[in-house]
């Protein structure tokens, strides 16, 4: 049914969630300690978050020639593509890093946009067939971005206690363990939020 069917968008929504739960909550610490260019941690952010906004319409345009899901599997494989760089950017190439941003940014914006137009045309699909979930899926939706946000700082900070990590005098090892979980880790997930989001038939 509906609902059994729904599963598979939403363990793929949680896993894309977390991929971009867990950059965001190291970004400071990424900024400050590994690019040490604390100075344009605001700009950086702002970058981050108006090339999202800006390229919202984009996605959707996208999204209605080929399908939202298709667009949605192309800008998680946009957003890993870019992640890869991360790790190689040295310590105050922070102008590199800017254009990662951007295009990450970008990709946010399929992101902000497409796993909510999905999640309303279940909703609108199982009321054709007699199903009222609309406030089931709206329930499962807010708990599943809330459930990324709580294991990204879980994963984190769990993480860089293990090598640690301390923002006096960080190690170069913990360092690189910092950019790792900031770039790899989200593209592993979203490798598996793909494979997840493949399944997903309607």
């Amino acid at each position: 049914n509906e609902f059994k069917e729904a599963k598979t968008l939403f363990l793929a929504f949680l896993i894309n969630n977390l991929a971009n739960a867990i950059p965001a909550t190291l970004f400071l610490f990424y900024v400050q300690h590994y690019l040490q260019t604390p100075q344009f941690t605001g700009a950086l952010l702002l970058l981050y978050f108006i090339s999202a906004i800006i390229a919202v319409p984009f996605w959707l345009n996208l999204s209605k020639k080929i399908s939202k899901k298709k667009t949605w599997i192309i800008s998680m494989i946009v957003a890993s593509f870019f992640f890869c760089f991360t790790p190689f950017i040295n310590e105050g190439e922070y102008i590199k890093f800017a254009f990662i941003t951007s295009f990450t940014g970008i990709c946010l914006g399929a992101d902000m946009a497409l796993p909510s137009s999905i999640q309303a045309d279940l909703a609108q699909s199982s009321k054709k067939i007699g199903n009222e979930i609309s406030g089931t899926l709206f329930g499962f939706w807010a708990m599943f971005t809330k459930l990324a946000l709580a294991l990204s700082v879980a994963i984190t900070f769990v993480s860089l206690e293990l090598v640690s990590f301390n923002t006096v005098n960080p190690s170069s090892f913990s360092l690189s363990i910092l950019a790792l979980l900031y770039s790899i880790l989200p593209v592993i997930l979203k490798i598996f939020a793909i494979t997840l989001l493949l399944k997903y038939k309607k």
